[in-house]
């Protein structure tokens, strides 16, 4: 079993510091991977919604164009070679309702991945952030438990193992 290093309190100081050196680069980056996964399935969803919002404008535009028909018939006389475009937006109009539908489900999902992203993005810059103090909190104290474990114990011990030598 791996057990730190408690003969000498440098020793601990400074594996201590690397510890939490490696640490704070671990957890930010562990975020930010939770957050790409979160943008990935942001991303996938955008496609249904884009396409059922196409169909809609479609139906919407067909609603228009049977409107301007109706408009322009009470004006001048039915033009018979002209297709009727209210004849198509009765066709298309279970189409569409089942598209509004959808849209407002996905609408609804896609809402919850928002808020799911704004709270992973300020779990990111949080840990980010605390990552950035940690690491160098790390690397003081990395570097001073070295420095002092050299400079105060190691130097003396090898001035004392080439004297017996």
């Amino acid at each position: 079993m791996l057990q730190p290093p408690t003969d000498n309190l440098y020793k601990f100081l400074a594996i201590f510091g690397l510890i939490v050196m490696l640490l704070s680069v671990y957890i930010p980056l562990q975020r930010l991977e939770s957050l790409e996964r979160n943008n990935t399935q942001r991303s996938v969803m955008y496609k249904p919604i884009l396409e059922k919002a196409k169909v809609l404008s479609e139906f919407a535009l067909t609603e228009l164009n049977c409107v301007i028909h109706k408009a322009s018939k009470n004006i001048a006389n039915d033009n018979p070679s002209v297709e009727n475009p209210c004849v198509r937006a009765e066709r298309e109009k279970d189409r569409a309702i089942t598209a509004k539908k959808d849209f407002e489900a996905i609408k609804e999902k896609n809402t919850s991945l928002e808020a799911e992203h704004a709270f992973l993005l300020s779990q990111y810059l949080f840990y980010r952030a605390l990552g950035l103090v940690a690491g160098l909190i790390g690397l003081v104290l990395c570097v001073a438990g070295f420095w002092l474990w050299y400079v105060r114990l190691q130097r003396y011990l090898d001035i004392a193992s080439r004297e017996n030598a």
